[in-house]
Formats: C-alpha cells, sequence, structure tokens
C-alpha cells in the first residue's frame, strides 16, 4: 500500500497536537534569483567632487514614465575620492523587468546637485556586462560670479581659469564649447557626453547685433558655434543662462545655452 508523507511544514503543527494551514506564497529565501548591476558612473570636467559629495544610482522600470514607483531600486555612497566612481547594485528576481534602466546623480553635502545622467541608461540584465554611467554637469553651489553678475561654480569656474572667455553646453545628446581669448580663438569641443574631442585652433569670429559666431574646422571637419544673447533654460537642470547657444557640427545642428566667464 502506498504510504502519504505528511509535509514537513505540518509536522510541527502535528507534534505540537495543534491545528495549522499550508503557507501560500512565501517569499523565496533572500537572494535566491538575484541579479546584480555593477559598473562605474563618471563625470569628464577635470574638477574634484564637492565637499561631502554622494553619489545615488537608481535602477528604474523603463516602461513607466518618470513617478516614483518606476524606482525599483536606489543606492547611494561616498563619492569623495573622485570619478570613476565603482558601485554595485542587487535586485531580486521580482524587480526583474523586460525594460530597465540606471540613472545617476552626483549631490554635494548640501544635497545641490552638481552632475547627473542627461538621460536614462537603459540596461539589459541579460547582458551580464559591467555598465558605464556618464554624468554632465548640471550645477552646484555657487562659488564667484561671472562678469554679468551671475554665479559660477565648480567647472565654470575652473574653465575661467584656463582662459575660457565663453562657455556654451546643451544636452541630448550631452555637449560642450569652450571659447579661448583673443581675436582667433581657440574652440574646444566635447561631444557626445564627453566622449569625443574636437579642436578647433582659431576660430573666426563674426559679430551681428546679439549674435556672435566662431566658425573654424577641426581636421577636416566644420564647426560653426552662435551664441545668441537672449535668455535661454537649460533643459535638463532649470538653471538660467544669459545667451542661447547654437552648434554646427557633423552635419547636426545642436542647442544648448552659453555664459560668458570673462570681458
Amino acid at each position: 500500500m502506498h504510504r502519504r508523507r505528511t509535509p514537513y511544514f505540518l509536522l510541527p503543527c502535528l507534534l505540537a497536537l495543534g491545528g495549522c494551514t499550508a503557507p501560500q506564497d512565501a517569499p523565496p529565501p533572500p537572494g535566491r534569483d538575484a541579479g546584480v548591476v555593477a559598473g562605474q558612473a563618471l563625470y569628464r570636467e577635470r574638477i574634484a567632487p564637492p565637499p561631502g559629495a554622494r553619489l545615488r544610482v537608481q535602477l528604474i522600470d523603463a516602461t513607466r514614465a518618470d513617478a516614483p514607483e518606476a524606482v525599483l531600486l536606489e543606492h547611494e555612497q561616498d563619492a569623495g575620492d573622485g570619478p570613476p566612481f565603482a558601485f554595485s547594485l542587487p535586485y531580486a528576481a521580482e524587480q526583474a523587468r523586460e525594460r530597465l534602466a540606471l540613472h545617476a546623480e552626483l549631490h554635494d553635502g548640501e544635497g545641490n546637485l552638481w552632475f547627473v545622467t542627461p538621460s536614462r541608461v537603459p540596461y539589459a540584465p541579460a547582458e551580464g556586462r559591467p555598465v558605464e554611467l556618464v554624468m554632465a554637469f548640471a550645477g552646484g553651489e555657487p562659488t564667484a560670479g561671472g562678469p554679468d553678475g551671475a554665479p559660477l561654480a565648480g567647472p565654470w569656474e575652473d574653465a575661467r581659469a584656463r582662459g575660457v572667455v565663453v562657455r556654451a553646453l546643451g544636452q541630448e545628446p550631452g555637449w560642450v564649447a569652450d571659447v579661448g581669448e583673443g581675436g582667433a580663438p581657440r574652440l574646444a569641443l566635447q561631444l557626445d557626453y564627453g566622449t569625443r574631442q574636437l579642436d578647433v585652433p582659431a576660430a573666426e569670429v563674426a559679430r551681428d547685433g546679439a549674435v556672435t559666431t566662431y566658425r573654424g574646422t577641426a581636421g577636416d571637419t566644420s564647426v560653426v558655434l552662435r551664441i545668441v544673447e537672449a535668455a535661454c533654460e537649460d533643459v535638463m537642470s532649470g538653471e538660467p543662462f544669459p545667451a542661447r547657444a547654437e552648434l554646427e557640427v557633423e552635419g547636426r545642428q545642436l542647442a544648448g545655452c552659453a555664459r560668458r566667464l570673462a570681458p
């Protein structure tokens, strides 16, 4: 005769001559079928992190809009040693999604946002590769004023110290253009979130009312930067600027904002 075995989870109840019911939907043991997002976050500005710097990395459900519930996990760590910042973000199986994304922010000790990933970075758990999150400058605590009276912070002050007269930047994709001193200034470009650089040794300068145009070549690449004296707001940080910027390079038309750093 076949004897039915008593389920193990009922034994304590029977031995105690009491009653109990089988567990329903018991949670899996911690760490079962879990994954780990590992990689590094960095920024390409040549400055030290602000005092008390903290890095925050979020794992996001990319199928949702920018709502609080879209954030599946959040990790925060000290970022005082400077980039790159290595991070590791474990997640449970039930937090896996068909489409995941990552977001990173760097704040100072007062909570001011200094660097941020300009857009969500897609993440595919199946690939199992380390990720790199490149952050763009977003603001920070004011330290000194420019010629227009606007506060400068971090990378802006650093650029002025290097002789940059005008700095322009844009988002999606992130880019920065630094204009040097003189009648034929150097024009240094960082494109695609700082992954590529172009250098125009001596740009031609033309002024027409409120528009100043810098034109030149970086090797075989034509570059045109226009600075328009009109109010502008950064699309990512909302920071106000006194001028708009229009960059033409490699057949692309890129828009952004600009500020004069020296008279």
